[in-house]
């Protein structure tokens, strides 16, 4: 199901086959409160920001993209969870376990170059997704909301790089041999 109102479709055709979109949001901003992430928005301007997301129904074992595919948008995990992985020696090792509030896919969204990992449904979710045009609308008005989505967006990146950066010096070592995620 795709909403009237929702913006183009730019995502595999996969996950347009086994993933099911309700169009804009659909997600009460009080749930994102809770979030560490999303702390420091009011309601009003977390109500923007989910007016602005596709909302995704997904499950365990969904490829949501591949490593090197194109991008241009990140998620937002509302519900569930999200395995990220990459491809070490020809199998693909898990670099992490993103749960609820957890924010991913901002290289590509920031970059537009190719997905760095491999993101899959570890559970059923619920996953909110930002798009290129969406977040340049929303950065572009300079509003206080706008300087906190930038927080969210660089402080996403840097966990992210941490990480990366971590399991890799891990997987080098040998701790991650024989084990895929």
């Amino acid at each position: 199901r795709v909403g009237g109102d929702a913006p183009p479709l730019r995502r595999s055709r996969l996950m347009s086959l086994v993933a099911e979109s309700s169009g804009m949001g659909g997600v009460p901003p009080e749930l994102f409160t809770a979030f560490p992430t999303f702390a420091d928005f009011t309601l009003d301007e977390l109500r923007a920001l989910i007016g602005t997301t596709r909302r995704w129904e997904l499950k365990p074992g969904t490829l949501l993209f591949a490593e090197g595919s194109e991008g241009g948008s990140c998620f937002i995990v509302a519900q569930g969870a999200v395995d990220v992985s990459l491809e070490v020696n020809g199998a693909q090792q898990r670099l992490a376990r993103l749960g609820q509030g957890s924010m991913f896919g901002q290289v590509s969204l920031v970059t537009g170059e190719p997905r760095s990992a491999t993101c899959t449904a570890a559970t059923d979710c619920v996953l909110l997704e930002l798009e290129r045009d969406a977040a340049e609308r929303l950065l572009g008005d300079a509003s206080p909301m706008a300087l906190k989505l930038l927080g969210v967006l660089n402080e996403g990146l840097i966990a992210a790089l941490r990480g990366a950066d971590r399991r890799a010096m891990e997987l080098e070592q040998g701790e991650g041999a024989g084990w895929s995620g």
